[in-house]
């Protein structure tokens, strides 16, 4: 084959710390891919196939591991034959590229299963793909249809495992998938906070909202990778202001410790607008130096802070006005963290997209 075959792929799997809390003697840093994705370009067009594990079929460890291995093997096998048209492609190294979005758990399925590594597209590693696609694009509500599920007790009252709102998707994925294994053992401890486990249409609105986030996540690394030129420029910025944000963070921590002892020297020593910084320090070292006051909680704050005061404030500088400029500047760090965070990173993609 001249050229090789880029096949998109992503999985949904169940994390070991779950696992744990179901069978034992889990290898460490196990995990268990019951849900994945492949998506291949044909004449331009994004052909998709999903595919998952039946669940229903897990009762042990041993068997949860052969079907990580085995079946899900011959299941990708399957899938990349029927998104390419090529009945008989074998999937090695010098047929296929798989392209992926972040290769940590990629690499542990891809590698021991076909013996080579995937392709990571993204630059670095830390950044959610979500941040680098249009929002408009992918602005769906996954596990709102979870909300027709009658037995939300199953979902959010588990003894052993249960959701949590603020989960992120992809701990939800993993939350989810250990609950429906759990789901095969009517007798376990997981079903003692409510009547009956998930029936079988529950379980299959569960499948099909993972498997609809899944499939997105495909498209969107297909989408990313058709735009590699954005993708860079985007990637880009966010990682300026990530750094920004650690630099920012960095003065948040400084500034934290001065407002800390800056505040112990407030409450222990009686201060005026003439007040220096040497006579506040003075003050409260002989505060500190009373029999009575040696064990005061403040004591530590106080010592512990004291050199950093030393360094950013000169010792005949006013107290009063140097505690309300660092509240001011703690203010403004926190307020800086907050617009980046919570308007500028999420609008990123949008903006280099023309959204």
């Amino acid at each position: 084959m001249d050229k090789k075959i880029e096949i998109y792929i992503d999985f949904e799997a169940i994390t070991s710390n779950f696992l744990r809390r179901i069978f034992k003697n889990v290898p460490h840093n196990f995990e268990f891919p019951y849900i994945y994705t492949v998506g291949y370009y044909k004449n331009d067009d994004l052909i998709l196939d999903t595919g998952y594990i039946n669940l229903k079929k897990i009762w042990n460890l041993e068997n949860l591991i052969n079907q990580s291995k085995t079946t899900l093997k011959w299941m990708l096998t399957k899938s990349i034959r029927k998104i390419t048209g090529i009945k008989n492609l074998e999937i090695n190294s010098h047929n296929i590229d798989f392209l992926v979005w972040g290769n940590s758990l990629e690499d542990n399925i891809i590698e021991p299963m076909f013996g080579f590594k995937t392709k990571n597209i993204q630059k670095g590693s830390g950044i959610s793909i979500d941040k680098v696609v249009p929002s408009k694009l992918f602005n769906e509500n996954y596990f709102k249809k979870m909300e027709a599920i009658e037995n939300q007790k199953a979902l959010y009252k588990g003894s052993t495992i249960k959701l949590k709102p603020d989960f992120s998707s992809g701990a939800m994925c993993a939350v989810l998938g250990a609950i429906l294994i759990l789901n095969n053992f009517k007798n376990s401890y997981q079903h003692k906070a409510y009547d009956r486990p998930l029936n079988d249409d529950e379980k299959n609105i569960i499948i099909d909202c993972i498997s609809q986030y899944n499939r997105d996540d495909v498209k969107k690394i297909a989408f990313i990778h058709k735009n590699s030129d954005k993708k860079e420029i985007i990637e880009n910025q966010i990682y300026y202001y990530i750094w920004k944000t650690n630099k920012l963070r960095n003065e948040e921590v400084k500034l934290s410790k001065l407002k800390s002892i800056l505040k112990v020297i407030n409450n222990i020593v009686t201060l005026d607008k003439d007040s220096t910084v040497e006579y506040a320090v003075n003050k409260a070292n002989e505060f500190f130096e009373l029999e009575e006051n040696k064990n005061n909680q403040s004591k530590k704050v106080f010592e512990n802070y004291l050199p950093l005061l030393n360094t950013e404030f000169k010792s005949n500088s006013l107290i009063l006005k140097n505690i309300k400029l660092n509240s001011r500047k703690l203010n403004k760090i926190k307020q800086e963290i907050k617009t980046i965070k919570e308007e500028i990173l999420p609008s990123i993609a949008d903006t280099i997209f023309g959204y």
